[in-house]
């Protein structure tokens, strides 16, 4: 797998825990550089800063105009996520990672519901 110099950027993360459970869901919103040569995304998560499976991406987004996903069910813990860009003309070429976000400073709202 060859590498390439795009950058992208990661820019939002939102963390939404499940009602009444230890489970949370995350949303990631990226942007891009060159989108005229860019297939899609490939989303990597670890509970360890910078130690990535590169054979392991969480989601692969084949929409380069889909430039966010959401992951749900989340067991509660803390992630760390990078994104990265591919194409596939020919060869197969992914970026390298975006900047790194995580869950540790997102507002947690714990909302439960029951009945009486």
């Amino acid at each position: 797998m060859k590498k390439r110099w795009w950058s992208i950027l990661l820019i939002v993360l939102a963390m939404v825990p499940c009602l009444c459970c230890a489970e949370m869901n995350i949303k990631l919103v990226w942007e891009y550089s060159y989108p005229e040569i860019i297939t899609g995304y490939k989303v990597y998560s670890s509970n360890v800063s910078g130690e990535y499976d590169p054979n392991n991406p969480v989601s692969v987004v084949e929409d380069p105009n889909i430039m966010f996903i959401e992951i749900r069910n989340l067991p509660d813990a803390i992630y760390y996520f990078v994104v990265t860009a591919f194409f596939t003309n020919g060869e197969y070429v992914e970026s390298s990672y975006s900047n790194e976000v995580n869950n540790l400073f997102a507002p947690k709202v714990k909302k439960c519901f029951g009945i009486l």
